[in-house]
């Protein structure tokens, strides 16, 4: 809720950091009621692959 730090944030912290290079990132399992297109919105922008639970 506007934090930079939460359970959802590593993967943004670390692509941010230089730390991993998100063309080669696959986030899976990604699951969550909450969760709509906008709350994914940075790793499809960064250029992650996410694999949301129902398609896993």
């Amino acid at each position: 809720m506007g934090s930079r730090f939460h359970h959802g944030a590593p993967f943004s912290r670390a692509i941010e950091e230089g730390l991993i290079d998100p063309s080669r990132t696959v986030q899976v399992g990604i699951r969550g009621t909450a969760a709509s297109h906008d709350y994914w919105q940075f790793s499809y922008d960064s250029g992650m692959r996410v694999m949301k639970i129902e398609e896993v």
